[in-house]
């Protein structure tokens, strides 16, 4: 029984570990730094206002004062988020990888701006 028991938490704790997203620690408070613009960093800090601070917390995220609903799922470089707005039932896709750098580079699904978020 004991056995069976370390081997079952053992197994939730490689779950947890790994949690989906590639390394990428969203859950905190994160200000923008600078623009990007089809992958490429533009070296100013004119990000589109929904990047100017995003808080992430477990299942909801905070952008432009605005609370949605999100999931997260797996991508090969990085992270898919599906942002929900349970008023007006709205999805929005974002890509979110890590940069080199520890800060993250978020951008939506069909735009070519992104921006670069750094942990506040």
């Amino acid at each position: 029984m004991k056995k069976e028991m370390i081997m079952v938490f053992s197994c939730f704790v490689l779950l947890a570990g790994c949690g989906g997203n590639n390394g990428i620690a969203l859950e905190g408070e994160w200000v923008k730094k600078q623009e990007y613009h089809d992958g490429e960093p533009q070296h100013h800090d004119s990000c589109l206002s929904e990047y100017d601070n995003v808080k992430f917390y477990s299942d909801t995220v905070v952008m432009e004062n605005l609370q949605y609903s999100y999931e997260v799922e797996s991508h090969n470089d990085g992270i898919q988020l599906k942002v929900v707005d349970e008023i007006v039932h709205e999805v929005k896709y974002y890509t979110v990888k890590k940069l080199e750098n520890g800060n993250i580079l978020m951008q939506e699904n069909d735009r070519l701006l992104g921006c670069e978020l750094e942990k506040k």
